[in-house]
């Protein structure tokens, strides 16, 4: 894990090897700033729906680091 300060200071020279490397950058300012806020996200919602479980972290945390090698995010 980064901390923000360092992943904000290091933001220009990412968005240049990106360019570089002609690949979509890992993150954005935007993104920085959606990290940072208070984004408090609740299921009860979707729970309401019939059929709604939700999925176990672990399987979930899998599929996402195969989507992300998949997508060539990360190696």
């Amino acid at each position: 894990m980064v901390p923000m300060w360092l992943a904000k200071a290091a933001l220009p020279l990412c968005s240049i090897y990106y360019k570089i490397k002609k690949r979509l950058p890992m993150f954005y300012s935007y993104s920085l700033y959606t990290l940072n806020t208070n984004s408090i996200f609740s299921p009860d919602k979707a729970r309401l729906k019939p059929g709604y479980v939700t999925r176990p972290f672990p399987e979930t945390l899998v599929d996402t680091i195969e989507w992300l090698k998949k997508e060539k995010s990360i190696l």
